[in-house]
């Protein structure tokens, strides 16, 4: 018996049992229900964390991918704490940021604003117009509509997924129906007149979304979300920095830098741009590496790019590579509080200007590690920082007076 192959397989089994047809009424079933809510898709539910660095302004020492100070939701006495959303309820803060979402690019689109530390809805805002600026998305609006009873996730049954997402921590935005809309409105008790009106404006935004060709992505955009998909199933970088490189790319492409130019090598070299503008301290031979790009080509991308994006990029600070490698070699922590010292010392009087910031931080480990007697070579160090044995010998006197004695 001739042996089948994966390809036909499926087609046979079909073919050859009842019970799927079955199977497949159903599938058609569910296809036909979630192309038809894709088709009636009209708002978006955003979450909002009030511990990041967008809503503070700065970042926390305790948050980092979620809370870690082990204090209570809304317990925080930090003035940091919530500082966008405070601005919101005063009428200052008439823009919501940083991630990409596309529906949102459509005006007079609602957004529902989800408050993790409330477990609500507190409000919601028609969105006026969207910009990328400096590789992240901001989207404007005119005011904030403050809900007089914030909504639980969890009673609204319009939608079956929003219940489930109460006790979902990895999620940013949903996409939701005209149907969930109204439901989410009628909970929060917002008066009549409003609901109707806002009920009016969203009619004619449904009717000229629904006017709009459906569009085949880009080629670029393709192409950057494939890049972005493969960095994240690896866990190479993380969220804010695929975003920013995300948001650099499309506007890249917005004003036709990408035209003519390998989309490989724009795309690496912003990475490598969104790394230095979040100050992530990383060597370029890393993405040359990552990319299996030739370091050059990205560096000849990476300055154009700082040109045409207009873009300042703050020089690499050699502190933080010694917090960032120094980890790899596996030294004391007090070995590591004194090379994070040297490099600070030094750094502080000047010794490290004109040298390249690897070195330094490599040099001011090594000069660490042995008065802490710790048994790392000069060639294990360098390997970790990506510089030769010979030069952390070179940079050894520069940087040997900032070893204090203990």
């Amino acid at each position: 018996m001739a042996m089948m192959s994966k390809k036909e397989k499926p087609f046979r089994i079909v073919k050859n049992c009842k019970a799927d047809a079955k199977i497949l009424l159903a599938l058609s079933s569910i296809l036909s229900r979630d192309l038809k809510m894709r088709e009636n898709l009209s708002g978006v539910i955003v979450k909002y964390h009030p511990c990041t660095p967008y809503a503070r302004g700065s970042d926390c020492p305790y948050y980092e991918g979620g809370r870690h100070c082990g204090k209570e939701p809304l317990k925080c006495e930090m003035p940091e704490y919530d500082q966008w959303y405070k601005s919101l309820i005063k009428g200052k803060m008439k823009c919501f940021y940083p991630n990409r979402i596309s529906l949102l690019e459509n005006p007079g689109v609602p957004m529902f604003l989800y408050h993790t530390d409330f477990h609500a809805i507190m409000g919601e805002a028609i969105i006026k117009r969207g910009e990328v600026r400096d590789g992240e998305y901001f989207y404007f609006f005119d005011a904030f509509i403050k809900y007089p009873y914030p909504v639980l996730l969890e009673i609204i049954t319009t939608d079956e997924r929003i219940p489930k997402m109460a006790r979902a921590g990895r999620w940013s935005h949903v996409y939701i129906s005209r149907e969930t809309i109204d439901e989410i409105r009628s909970l929060s008790k917002m008066p009549d007149e409003m609901k109707v009106k806002l009920g009016i404006d969203l009619e004619k935004v449904i009717s000229e979304l629904r006017k709009k060709p459906a569009m085949r992505k880009p080629d670029w955009r393709i192409f950057m979300e494939g890049e972005i998909k493969r960095l994240q199933d690896n866990a190479l970088f993380d969220k804010q920095v695929l975003e920013r490189t995300s948001g650099y790319f499309s506007e890249a492409a917005s004003k036709n830098i990408i035209k003519g130019r390998s989309k490989e090598e724009i795309f690496y070299a912003l990475l490598y741009l969104a790394l230095r503008m979040l100050e992530t301290p990383i060597r370029l031979s890393d993405i040359g590496r990552i990319s299996n790009i030739n370091s050059s080509k990205i560096l000849k991308n990476y300055s154009l790019l700082v040109s045409e994006l207009n873009l300042s990029p703050p020089p690499i600070n050699p502190v933080k590579i010694v917090s960032y490698y120094a980890k790899e070699l596996k030294i004391k922590k007090r070995t590591f509080s004194r090379a994070t010292s040297i490099i600070k010392s030094a750094k502080r009087e000047g010794a490290t200007s004109g040298s390249d910031p690897f070195s330094s931080a490599a040099t001011a480990t090594y000069l660490a590690c042995i008065a802490e007697n710790e048994k790392v070579t000069q060639d294990e160090i360098g390997k970790v920082f990506g510089v030769t044995a010979v030069t952390i010998r070179n940079n050894t006197k520069k940087l040997n007076k900032f070893v204090k004695v203990e």
